[in-house]
């Protein structure tokens, strides 16, 4: 199973990235009070994001739940996010589901045709 760490000098960008390439049919999407424009994410770091610095880093793996995720990034960095899944016709906010782990989000798109994306796999 792939997975990856989160750490002080990642960008915004690089972080989606490897979320986006981990899981497909997921997407993360920052929804602090600062807004980020597409540029500026490849230079915006997650202590830069959140509270300040930071030595903490952790460990994104399919056996994670959004909930965990959600509240790593959030006491670690003192970042929100939202993850969202694609259902086939538009994104769907996870929130509702934050029990299930980040790997059955996953599933519940595979095959299911994604913009912008050849197929979820």
């Amino acid at each position: 199973m792939k997975t990856f760490d989160v750490y002080p000098t990642m960008t915004l960008t690089h972080l989606q990235q490897c979320f986006a390439e981990r899981f497909p049919c997921l997407r993360m999407e920052h929804t602090g009070v600062k807004r980020i424009p597409g540029k500026l994410g490849e230079k915006v770091t997650m202590e830069t994001l959140g509270r300040g610095p930071s030595s903490w880093c952790f460990l994104v793996e399919g056996d994670m739940n959004v909930a965990e995720l959600y509240a790593n990034l959030q006491e670690c960095f003192g970042l929100t996010v939202r993850v969202d899944r694609w259902t086939g016709c538009a994104w769907h906010d996870t929130g509702d589901t934050p029990h299930q782990t980040l790997e059955q989000q996953n599933q519940q798109g595979v095959g299911i045709v994604v913009p912008d994306k050849v197929l979820c796999q």
